[in-house]
């Protein structure tokens, strides 16, 4: 198989973001693998064919905000959903199950983040889930992008980042939301995030273990 490189190498993923560095460490184990991809985001059209070349067994849903990218091809869709609408994007997830989902829509943070409450549910256990373009959040508030202004709230300030450290270390922490999709690790890179969910042979462990006067640990 040609590598995330190779397929991806006329993508701004490679020659203006260096993906390729990590994707393929992160990704590979799935490459001979049947499963239900999404990405957010149709963009220019590079990535769609470069998934399904990537994943040859894999069917890839794509979402975009814009009417005239819908098509149907061989293992795989693009349908017309508005990202920074929740509700919407709920709806078209509502019978959904991916093993890998990815975030390359508007790149807002705001949108970033209320994508991934709304869709890391719909994650399969052991699954991946990547938000690409982070850079966004370092940007000026008053910064636009794709007709959005970026805003002042960032993935850094807000209270993503200290979810996503309880979601990776639950075990003691049983009052937080999405408590039942816990959070295997999550990987910082240059302009993404790769968030892995737990199996359920990682969740037998952070389930069932109690501290001794646990109630004292709780912040």
């Amino acid at each position: 198989m040609n590598s995330f490189e190779e397929i991806f190498k006329e993508s701004d993923k490679v020659h203006h973001h260096a993906y390729h560095l990590f994707y393929d460490d992160e990704l590979k184990h799935m490459r001979d693998d049947e499963f239900n991809m999404l990405e957010i985001g149709y963009g220019n059209g590079e990535s769609f064919p470069a998934w399904l070349e990537y994943f040859p067994k894999a069917n890839v849903d794509c979402i975009d905000i814009s009417p005239e990218n819908v098509q149907k091809v061989d293992r795989g869709e693009v349908f017309c959903v508005d990202q920074s609408d929740e509700s919407k994007l709920k709806k078209f997830a509502r019978n959904k199950k991916y093993r890998f989902i990815i975030d390359d829509g508007s790149h807002i943070p705001h949108h970033q983040v209320m994508s991934f409450y709304a869709l890391f549910p719909k994650l399969e256990y052991g699954g991946v889930y990547i938000i690409e373009d982070i850079e966004t959040s370092f940007w000026h508030p008053e910064a636009t992008l794709y007709g959005y202004k970026i805003s002042p709230f960032n993935l850094f300030s807000s209270e993503f980042m200290s979810d996503l450290m309880k979601l990776t270390n639950h075990m003691t922490l049983k009052h937080i939301e999405n408590r039942k999709t816990p959070v295997s690790s999550f990987r910082v890179c240059g302009n993404t995030i790769i968030i892995r969910k737990q199996t359920k042979e990682e969740q037998k462990y952070f389930n069932k273990r109690k501290y001794p006067h646990e109630h004292l640990l709780l912040r």
